[in-house]
């Protein structure tokens, strides 16, 4: 619905949606799908022990391709007035958690890590 301005009106519960899912996303989904792309890919995370191990510019081209994936939806979601808020926050959210997930897998300071 829109209101007289042409401004979006969507429920009092929209953002607290759009985030509580991004961050589930970017949480629980976003790296086992960068794995999952790392694997099809052939490629391993080198050990942060390893002094020698180096990135290549494909790791860092699958992390933000499995991020541009999972920000599909929210983008999606911007183009339904009633669910722009939604998405906002939803983009808003995985961008952070994401963000933060592949720094702490990529730079080895994440308990997963070997």
């Amino acid at each position: 619905m829109a209101d007289e301005a042409g401004k979006s009106k969507s429920g009092p519960g929209a953002w607290g949606i759009g985030a509580a899912s991004g961050l589930v996303v970017g949480t629980f989904v976003y790296i086992p799908l960068a794995n999952l792309l790392l694997g099809t890919f052939g490629l391993s995370m080198p050990r942060a022990d390893d002094p020698e191990a180096g990135l290549s510019i494909l790791h860092w081209v699958v992390w933000v391709l499995a991020l541009l994936l999972l920000l599909i939806p929210g983008i999606g979601m911007m183009v339904s007035h009633r669910l722009r808020h939604a998405g906002i926050a939803y983009l808003g959210m995985t961008l952070v958690v994401g963000g933060i997930a592949a720094y702490a897998m990529i730079s080895g300071i994440s308990p997963a890590s070997p």
